[in-house]
């Protein structure tokens, strides 16, 4: 997605493949940074976090310094109710944050279609993240097998 209309733009400069794509994967995200690594891309892609140790520890200790503060939790990220995340991260962020998942749902609506067909619709996991008593949230790993368009 970000990739393939980063590449149309350098093409578009003239640039060809004589260029390169920083990727912002930590030394804690292996299986990403060697999926990462593995893809074909004819332009350099580099990983200077990963390369230099960088932890999500780290980074989050950058940000307690940092003057401003984004109010992020771990579990969030730039990708707010994405797809590709853990189903719990989803839920745990709908719980704190329902109105984030208007988009989503009224994207589900638009196309009659879901953007995963292997869990519930966008609107069905806003309620069941609202149920707390009734429902505990959903533990499982990340999700790292999905093809992730975001780093390819």
């Amino acid at each position: 997605m970000k990739i393939r209309t980063m590449a149309r733009y350098v093409s578009s400069l003239g640039w060809g493949n004589d260029w390169g794509n920083v990727v912002g994967l930590r030394a804690d995200e292996p299986q990403r940074v060697s999926k990462a690594r593995a893809s074909r891309n004819p332009w350099e892609v580099m990983f200077p976090l990963a390369e230099a140790g960088v932890v999500e520890q780290d980074v989050m200790q950058f940000w307690r310094e940092s003057p401003f503060d984004l109010k992020l939790q771990t579990y969030e990220g730039n990708c707010d109710l994405c797809f590709l995340k853990a189903a719990g991260k989803i839920q745990k962020v709908m719980r704190d944050r329902p109105d984030l998942a208007q988009w989503w749902i009224d994207m589900e609506k638009r196309t009659g279609q879901r953007f995963r067909k292997d869990r519930p619709s966008y609107a069905a996991q806003l309620h069941r993240s609202q149920q707390e008593s009734l429902f505990p949230l959903t533990n499982e790993p990340d999700e790292l097998g999905i093809a992730c368009h975001c780093t390819d």
